[in-house]
């Protein structure tokens, strides 16, 4: 398909991307929202859950080390950066991790990442028995997309309206072949 047509039948329509190379973090704790609050450049302390913010993390001498988008729950606040980022950020969270009560720990490898693009893409997750998160950009919830647990985050890196799916690696494939069958019927691919 000529590159034009792609663009075109994302903004139309919508997009799968498969994000899986990324870097997902929970930081888990009593300490973890104060812990990241002193590491990043956002207002963590007063995120509230459901809610998220992107922020750079950066080292005691003020250089960025990652660009992050930080996703606050009732138990967990969930890191997410592009995976070249990856090492600094572990390493520099586990070095200041000693002095409060967090626990990091790296989902990436167990976890897999979907982002569906374009303005069909909240339909696409609705017909698949998703519920979607309100308008505000990282915006998320916890719900079931075609019988499967997952994370759905309103998000739009590419400009278009968007949504991005965290769920456990396992049922990456099934849900991946749920949500294209479910574009399928709406037309979009």
């Amino acid at each position: 398909m000529p590159e034009s047509n792609i663009f075109d039948q994302i903004a139309e329509h919508a997009g799968l991307f498969d994000r899986l190379d990324r870097c997902r973090l929970a930081i888990t704790g009593p300490d973890r929202a104060k812990f990241l609050h002193n590491l990043m450049t956002n207002e963590i302390k007063r995120l509230p859950d459901g809610k998220g913010c992107e922020a750079f993390v950066t080292s005691a001498q003020g250089r960025t080390l990652a660009f992050v988008t930080a996703l606050a729950d009732a138990d967990m606040i969930v890191l997410r950066t592009d995976a070249a980022a990856s090492d600094a950020l572990v390493s520099h969270l586990t070095k200041y991790g000693v002095f409060d009560d967090v626990a990091i720990e790296d989902l990436s490898a167990s976890t897999f990442e979907y982002h569906l693009a374009g303005p069909a893409g909240a339909e696409i997750v609705r017909r698949s028995g998703g519920q979607i998160p309100d308008g505000v950009e990282l915006a998320h919830l916890r719900t079931e997309v075609a019988g499967h647990p997952v994370r759905v985050i309103r998000e739009s890196p590419t400009t278009s309206p968007g949504l991005t799916l965290v769920g456990g690696i396992a049922i990456a494939a099934s849900l991946k072949a749920s949500l294209l069958a479910a574009g399928r019927e709406l037309g979009t691919g």
